[in-house]
């Protein structure tokens, strides 16, 4: 399971890492009029997804370690976007409410596969 989600949040993440560079597609800094984008941001998601597809074809064990250490990271980010309101995080994370809730979306589901037991298949 951590490999496939890995490797799926990998895929979207340097998706819209790329997404968030397209001039049609981020009017007034809003990526699809929605999420706050800068490039700052955007260089982040794209080297985070990249990171995680790396780390999903490396094998499980690095994919439930990306899990790990991306949900803490995911969390930290949605917990600053949430104290801050509509603001950067860090100085070059430009984040605004439907941000901080992905971003806290994102650190729990990754928190859930990164540290969830794993369950063996019993064969039939």
């Amino acid at each position: 399971m951590a490999k496939q989600f890995v490797l799926a949040l990998g895929i979207v993440l340097a998706v819209i890492g790329v997404l968030g560079f397209i001039p049609a597609l981020t009017p007034d800094e809003q990526l699809l009029g929605v999420f706050a984008v800068s490039a700052g941001h955007s260089v982040v998601l794209l080297l985070a997804g990249l990171v995680g597809i790396v780390a999903a074809v490396a094998g499980k064990g690095h994919a439930r370690s990306y899990a790990q250490v991306f949900g803490v990271v995911f969390g930290i980010i949605a917990i600053l976007g949430f104290l801050g309101g509509s603001t950067e995080i860090l100085g070059f994370i430009t984040v605004n409410p439907a941000d901080n809730y992905l971003h806290l979306a994102i650190a729990l589901a990754s928190l859930y596969v990164g540290f969830a037991p794993e369950t063996r298949r019993s064969r039939a």
